[in-house]
């Protein structure tokens, strides 16, 4: 959202100049929709939820009557930046071959029991993984269930009307399975690599999301913008396989514009839970819903993505997944003359953020703690960001689905049980979620 997290830092994320701000940037103060004035009016000190990461006694995920989530249960994804391959010698195998895996890692994502699969769009050496449509194509021959999804696609550097047309059609391989999550990254290599002036940042995805939006309908497309050639009445096609057109997601790092722009384009609302704190989440969620009903929109779906790696002791995942992550960020770094992230950072987002590095009982009892306390439609853990052997990538897949997902749905339901009264019911469940109502419904399965 990138999903969500790891290097898209969340995608959607923006500054005040409209341009994207260095990873790490705290995240501006959430703020709330103010129906008597058009305009986005700083509450932060005022906004409800849970200061601490607990699970309420009463299990109220905010302060209404009604829970925030859309559905009332939660799937569970995996996602990938497509980290390069290595060798057991830590020899690159090169991008043809990472891409190649990525194909097999979604098939395994399935085979292990997650809900869908994501993959990032970036355009540098070290994520080389610039085409997820195409990749998501290759997965949803290979599989029959699982949701497809990106984290994230670049609108912004896209023409949105064949951007929609490639989904469409990937859709229509899977049978309705594809769901992406549209966004602007924090990279800027796309804006420069495709011509497009970072100066326009914020216009360029406000204009295509606007596109995008008129491509769902899948009828004739009437368009006068600033960044391409108006349509008058032209159609794009083939037409998804889902009705009401493609299941859309607005990905989110840390600006309340960005919130209030996915409630406005009636998107689900996918946020990335890197540099954040759940109830920063929380009051970004009722933000959300606020938005939502005065722009007039049905309730879409929420979402949240987090990094993780696993292994058998606390000590190892750490090490590892700071090794691989510092150099990935000093990449970054050097080429934008950014501070040093230094162990520190990395360990503290790790202890009280939504850095999912540990055990897998350690990760399980985490999401379920965030999961009781968000109450999200959709939870996908980015367990692909480093450059790893397939072996090791493939055991990350398996320890995610068949390990710790499993058990999250455990913690949960013995909590609810627990709990007693009207928050006994599911919540998290094995089985898909029943289909949503209007334009956030997707064909199959629910997110």
């Amino acid at each position: 959202m990138g999903g969500a997290g790891g290097p898209d830092a969340g995608p959607g994320l923006e500054s005040r100049t409209g341009r994207p701000p260095p990873l790490g940037t705290a995240p501006e103060p959430v703020t709330t929709w103010n129906a008597r004035r058009p305009k986005i009016v700083d509450t932060a000190n005022t906004c409800g939820g849970p200061r601490e990461l607990r699970v309420p006694a009463t299990l109220r995920r905010h302060e209404s009557e009604t829970a925030l989530s859309l559905t009332g249960t939660t799937l569970f994804g995996l996602q990938t930046f497509g980290g390069g391959l290595l060798t057991v010698d830590g020899e690159e195998l090169g991008d043809a071959l990472t891409q190649a895996h990525l194909v097999t890692e979604g098939a395994a994502a399935e085979a292990a029991g997650a809900d869908a699969f994501g993959v990032g769009e970036h355009h540098r050496a070290e994520l080389p993984t610039s085409a997820p449509d195409v990749i998501l194509a290759g997965v949803a021959a290979r599989t029959e269930r699982i949701l497809l999804t990106t984290a994230v696609t670049v609108l912004s550097t896209d023409d949105p009307v064949r951007a929609y047309e490639r989904y469409a059609t990937v859709d229509g391989i899977s049978g309705g399975r594809v769901q992406p999550v549209l966004g602007r990254a924090s990279f800027t290599e796309p804006f420069l690599l495709f011509g497009f002036d970072l100066a326009h940042y914020n216009e360029l995805f406000e204009e295509k999301l606007a596109l995008w939006t008129q491509a769902k309908r899948e009828g004739a497309l009437r368009f006068n913008g600033v960044h391409r050639a108006a349509l008058n009445g032209e159609r794009a096609f083939p037409a998804s396989a889902t009705p009401g057109g493609i299941v859309t997601w607005v990905g989110v790092g840390g600006s309340p514009e960005s919130v209030v722009r996915a409630a406005k384009y009636n998107a689900n609302l996918m946020m990335a839970g890197l540099g954040q704190t759940p109830d920063r989440i929380q009051r970004y969620f009722q933000l959300f819903r606020a938005a939502e009903k005065e722009f007039g929109q049905r309730p879409a779906m929420l979402g949240m993505t987090s990094n993780g790696f696993l292994a058998d002791t606390m000590e190892e995942a750490r090490d590892r997944a700071w090794e691989t992550n510092r150099r990935l960020m000093e990449s970054v770094a050097r080429e934008r003359g950014w501070g040093e992230r230094t162990r520190e950072h990395f360990e503290a987002d790790a202890e009280t953020g939504f850095s999912l590095v540990g055990t897998p009982e350690w990760a399980a009892q985490r999401i379920a703690e965030h999961v009781l306390a968000l109450d999200v439609d959709r939870y996908d853990v980015n367990y692909g960001n480093m450059t790893a052997t397939r072996e090791e990538k493939l055991e990350q897949i398996r320890l995610w689905g068949e390990v710790v997902f499993p058990r999250v749905r455990e913690l949960v339901a013995e909590a609810r049980a627990t709990a007693g009264g009207d928050a006994a019911p599911s919540g998290v469940s094995d089985s898909p979620a029943p289909e949503a109502t209007g334009d956030v419904a997707p064909s199959g399965q629910q997110a």
